[in-house]
């Protein structure tokens, strides 16, 4: 029987690079979404192991229903990887009540809501790796995301308490705090060369960079290591 992954966040960009690279790895993957893409276009990855649920992390009745369904009808879940998150940009006076708590509740508490469903499960199956993702941002200070990097900042503190208490289970959680990347969601921000001079690597980070050390981290090359959080920035945050 193959292990099970679920990558939420996945049906784009790094998630979607991560979910593939699982799926060439022998697994059976879950891939949560709210982002719309066609059936046909999930479905041209040609695996019969590929399964796509639309899903709002933040929702906590909807993830514990969708993972005990997964759960049940496979018997496992033994990988999460969490890229589900959102962006909404405001300076603090501008900041409303409503876009403070939609970051958070999706960011933040939806990686605890996925983290939390998921352990109940892996505890039964004596382990499981989790891999939370963060950003620079929890770091090094934007003006205007002081909700993002605050969210970020507690998906960090998450990890690392998580970690600790789950290390009984052989249960591993990392995060990986993420600069710039070339996805599709960076380029619509624009003024792609003004971030790329300020590059000490002087250039955007690949994909293929991010998804290569999460499956690193879900391997049992990583075995030893848990509760940490690594940044993949191409030196921005130094």
């Amino acid at each position: 029987m193959s292990k099970v992954a679920i990558v939420t966040g996945g049906t784009r960009g790094i998630g979607y690079s991560v979910a593939k690279q699982l799926l060439d790895l022998d697994y059976t993957v879950y891939i949560f979404g709210t982002i719309d893409r066609t059936e046909e276009e999930l479905q041209s990855v040609k695996y019969a192991d590929f399964n796509y649920m639309r899903l709002n992390v933040s929702d906590y009745k909807f993830v514990k229903e969708s993972f005990k369904c997964i759960y049940e009808k496979q018997g496992r879940i033994d990988v999460l990887v969490n890229f589900a998150g959102i962006t909404r940009n405001k300076k603090i006076k501008f900041m409303t009540e409503i876009v403070w708590k939609d970051v958070i509740k999706v960011n933040l508490d939806g990686t605890f809501w996925t983290v939390k469903q998921t352990s109940k499960y892996m505890m039964k199956n004596k382990g499981g790796g989790i891999v939370n993702i963060s950003s620079v941002v929890a770091h090094k200070t934007v003006i205007g995301q002081i909700n993002y990097s605050s969210s970020k900042a507690g998906v960090e503190t998450l990890t690392r308490s998580s970690a600790l208490e789950l290390e009984k289970y052989n249960i591993r959680v990392n995060s990986v705090s993420l600069g710039c990347i070339d996805t599709d969601m960076l380029s619509s921000l624009g003024k792609i060369d003004d971030i790329i001079e300020v590059m000490p690597l002087n250039r955007l980070g690949d994909v293929q960079d991010v998804s290569d050390f999460v499956c690193f981290l879900l391997s049992d090359k990583a075995k030893y290591i848990t509760g940490q959080n690594f940044i993949i920035d191409g030196g921005l945050s130094l």
